[in-house]
């Protein structure tokens, strides 16, 4: 199987769990559970191509994993999700694929996420003026459940009058906000120019403040040079731009408001969750967490449970502390150790405190790409290489005939 087509198995995947929540009214069950197995036959197709670096790389993913919830079993006799086992495959089979497939996964997400955010962005603005196409009434139960409405590239929260966020085809615009904020730390500005200015206006009209806490770290990032000074600069004032043409928006001004509220805006996590978590981390089950289904047993679903804390609570200190040093160490292998990819892994670690989803398809694509600008150096370091060996052979040859 050549790359492009696994490039696309790939992202079928990851779009169809992204741009399909559960309450969708285009969600099918069936057709997101065969494209989400498909990607796990790539590896069997295309056996002869895995290398021994990335087979490696993909039994440590997959070693971890596999003893977060062999542990989970073994203490608190509770197996993971299907869906967290299907991600785990998933994972697994991604850093088994050669860095040409990844590379091709990735330059195609950019691509197709970049066109739906940039016809979503369209349609909230001119739902913003009362113009939109409903195509369905879409229902999400929490702990204050409400309705949405879907349009074409858009769902449309109902559950404050007035106050919209963008949040596109995913499920909260939390995820897209978080998203775009970490493609902007990986997505090469030269190949994917549209793209990257795309990522920063919806990141902004996410208002998201998860967006912009990891939209700040990648501005500091940028003021090694004065190309990334130029360039922070005109993120900046495309950031008061849009923040301007809004500003007399109810939406804006509920952001602004949870700004002034400080630490008090953290809702990742209700105050029944608090009282569970804080039991947990005061007794010996803080070790190896309370199981991978506890928060389904405790029937704490009544919104704001989320991030790092509810993962921790399940896996404890072992399971997390295995997870961070697997992670960051691949993370460091597939990004290289350079000033981006450290801003990378503090965002992405920053990230995991509001969004525990670091197993999820199209999180995967993102985290385990090699940096297209690595992949770049290396290759002209190569030619370098050869180049030199070759003027150093050559200069023997006439030498020896001299």
């Amino acid at each position: 199987m050549n790359a492009k087509a696994c490039a696309v198995i790939y992202n079928m995947a990851a779009f169809t769990l992204m741009c399909f929540p559960p309450y969708s009214v285009l969600y099918v069950p069936v057709l997101t559970i065969i494209l989400l197995l498909l990607p796990l036959f790539i590896p069997i197709l295309n056996a002869k191509k895995i290398k021994k670096k990335n087979f490696v790389e993909a039994l440590l993913y997959f070693s971890a994993w596999g003893i977060v919830y062999a542990l989970s079993f073994i203490v608190n006799h509770q197996l993971p999700s299907t869906s967290l086992l299907i991600f785990m495959l998933y994972g697994t089979s991604y850093l088994l694929m050669s860095d040409d497939i990844k590379q091709q996964t990735f330059s195609m997400f950019v691509k197709v996420f970049a066109v739906i955010l940039a016809l979503g962005i369209m349609e909230y603005v001119f739902y913003l003026q009362g113009m939109y196409i409903p195509i369905g009434l879409a229902h999400r139960d929490s702990r204050d459940a409400y309705d949405l409405i879907q349009g074409l590239f858009n769902f449309f929260s109902l559950y404050m009058e007035g106050v919209t966020r963008f949040q596109s085809l995913a499920e909260e615009p939390g995820l897209i906000g978080t998203l775009c904020a970490l493609l902007l730390f990986v997505v090469d500005r030269r190949k994917h120019r549209k793209a990257f200015w795309i990522f920063i206006v919806a990141g902004v009209l996410t208002f998201s403040l998860a967006f912009y806490v990891l939209f700040a770290l990648y501005l500091i990032s940028l003021m090694r040079s004065r190309k990334g000074i130029v360039l922070g600069l005109l993120c900046i004032l495309t950031l008061v731009v849009t923040l301007k043409i809004l500003e007399e928006t109810d939406t804006v001004q509920h952001f602004m408001g949870r700004i002034e509220m400080g630490k008090d805006a953290d809702n990742r996590t209700s105050d029944r969750f608090d009282k569970h978590f804080n039991e947990m981390i005061n007794s010996s089950d803080v070790w190896f967490g309370k199981g991978c289904q506890s928060l389904k047993y405790l029937q704490l679903y009544d919104g704001g449970n989320a991030g790092g804390r509810v993962l921790f609570y399940q896996i404890g200190v072992v399971g997390m502390a295995l997870l961070f040093f697997i992670y960051t160490y691949l993370l460091l292998r597939k990004k290289g150790i350079n000033i981006i990819s450290v801003f990378f892994i503090v965002a992405f670690w920053a990230s995991f405190y509001q969004r525990e989803t670091i197993s999820v398809p199209y999180n995967i694509i993102v985290f385990f790409t090699p940096l297209a600008n690595k992949s770049l150096r290396e290759k002209e370091f190569s030619i370098k290489k050869v180049s030199y060996e070759n003027r150093r052979d050559n200069t023997a040859v006439e030498f020896g005939r001299s």
